[in-house]
């Protein structure tokens, strides 16, 4: 269940953590080593990359002057490390294209570009969510963000978990069923 269940296998932000790339590189490495004709890691590795280039892609294209918030820079919620963030991998792509990001971790061990609160409406990117994460039961609401999320911010969330509120737009990222 832990690797398998229905939590892991949500659809949401890529995966993340010091341990998959170190496992993919591990994996590429017997792939060359044992001539297994087709390196499926690398493959992982780079739909990973362009995945987190399309949702900066993305944010960007919604921001319309707002500034970039992305809620999480930890690999996961509720813990202090960055190394293999998803986040910072989005993050990355949203400088490269020449604009600003802010990330909102209480707990981030890289205090680079990190805030503890949003004071003007923003684009905020719901990397974190402990109901999928953790499997938290109930609404998914306001309680799952870090601080107060001002009116008129534009939250994407990858889960499509968050519902419409009116204090502000929500769009469930990756969801063409209603496109």
């Amino acid at each position: 269940m832990r690797i398998m269940g229905p939590k892991y296998m949500t659809a949401g932000m890529g995966d993340a953590g010091a341990c998959h790339p170190r496992d993919n590189i591990a994996l590429r490495w017997l792939a060359a080593e044992y001539d297994i004709g087709y390196d499926l890691f690398d493959t992982i590795m780079h739909a990973r990359e362009i995945q987190a280039k399309n949702l900066a892609e993305f944010l960007v294209k919604h921001s319309n002057g707002l500034p970039i918030v992305i809620h999480g820079k930890a690999y996961k919620p509720d813990v202090p490390y960055c190394i293999g963030s998803y986040s910072t991998l989005v993050g990355y792509y949203v400088k490269e294209s020449g604009h600003n990001v802010k990330y909102l971790d209480p707990l981030a061990d890289d205090n680079a570009d990190v805030i503890d609160s949003v004071t003007q409406p923003c684009v905020l990117l719901l990397a974190h969510n402990r109901h999928v994460t953790y499997g938290y039961t109930g609404d998914v609401g306001d309680d799952n963000f870090y601080c107060n999320i001002p009116q008129g911010s534009i939250i994407v969330d990858p889960w499509r978990k968050m519902p419409q509120t009116n204090n502000y737009t929500v769009i469930h990222y990756g969801n063409t069923r209603n496109n």
